[in-house]
């Protein structure tokens, strides 16, 4: 038992005379202690480096203000100039740098989630080697959308940055929220999606427009055309007519559209006369045309529609 008390007591006396952790770095020119660089300071240290006193009331390293590793007239002046307003800061005392002393505990976030600082803990380096933890910072660079992020920690006119990284949840769903404005092609044109509002709909509940998918479903031939999009999986899809350009001159003010090649079909809609549209088989079928075009109550709608009535307004390829 006595054995261990004596390690023990050995190993607070080494502790004990270790140096202190910089964290705990005095405040320079403070020699005092007060908490406050004052003219009282500059005085204690003329008074010791002038001989009026051989023993420093206060901290031999507080008194070091010009980091020079000795204490000298010059750190009494500067002290003094300091307390009477003469400079704004002692250079033992400027910021060298700031230094990330633990990251975050959260660094990889999820699309919509909130940045958050807790675990974060940011130190300054000053000009002599000590540091000292900071609580008060500005924290900026971070945004919910899926990427790599660097935050930017800014204190006392310095600057220091980390990275974090926003992932994409996964998608529960496609939406068209516009689509293109073209929906009447001809034959052999080529597919747009100028004015397309494509947008992911997550599982969170979230939602992102999107810039990047995939295409399919149209070919360029005459026909109504499904266009599919694809991202991540999901798919969401709408219908285009691509043929011959025709208007409706039915020498009154609407054009039945039905659901099949006679009056026997149901109306599915109605163009207005001198309506643009496609023809997407200029071959008749009993006299009636296959057609495509925006109907009268604002929707596109393909059916037939009695031939004498479409005039073409493009050659036949």
């Amino acid at each position: 038992m006595n054995r261990i008390i004596a390690l023990v007591l050995a190993l607070l006396s080494l502790f004990c005379a270790c140096p202190r952790q910089s964290v705990f770095a005095v405040l320079k020119g403070d020699v005092n202690g007060d908490g406050t660089v004052t003219r009282a300071d500059g005085e204690l240290v003329f008074a010791y480096v002038s001989g009026q006193t051989s023993v420093l009331e206060g901290d031999l390293q507080a008194a070091d203000v010009d980091g020079d590793g000795a204490i000298t007239v010059g750190d009494a002046a500067q002290i003094l100039r300091y307390a009477a307003g003469e400079e704004h800061k002692l250079p033992i005392n400027y910021i060298d740098r700031l230094s990330i002393l633990s990251p975050p505990f959260k660094t990889v976030y999820t699309m919509g989630d909130t940045f958050s600082s807790a675990g974060l803990s940011v130190g300054a380096l000053y000009a002599d080697g000590q540091l000292r933890i900071i609580k008060s910072y500005a924290v900026t660079g971070y945004s919910d959308l899926v990427g790599a992020k660097v935050i930017t920690v800014t204190a006392r006119g310095k600057r220091i940055s980390f990275a974090v990284r926003v992932d994409e949840p996964a998608v529960s769903r496609l939406e068209i929220k516009a689509f293109p404005n073209k929906r009447c092609y001809g034959v052999g044109d080529s597919f747009s999606t100028e004015g397309l509002e494509l947008y992911a709909v997550y599982e969170n509940g979230t939602r992102a427009r999107l810039s990047s998918y995939s295409v399919s479903g149209f070919d360029g031939r005459s026909g109504l055309k499904t266009v599919r999009f694809m991202y991540m999986g999901k798919s969401a899809e709408f219908t285009v007519g691509c043929g011959y350009a025709a208007r409706v001159n039915c020498g009154g003010s609407r054009l039945n559209v039905r659901t099949g090649a006679s009056t026997n079909h149901t109306v599915a809609g109605t163009f207005v006369e001198g309506q643009s549209l496609m023809v997407l088989d200029v071959a008749e079928s009993d006299g009636w045309l296959h057609c495509y075009g925006l109907a009268e109550n604002g929707e596109y709608i393909s059916g037939w529609c009695y031939a004498p009535y479409i005039e073409l307004v493009a050659d036949k390829k």
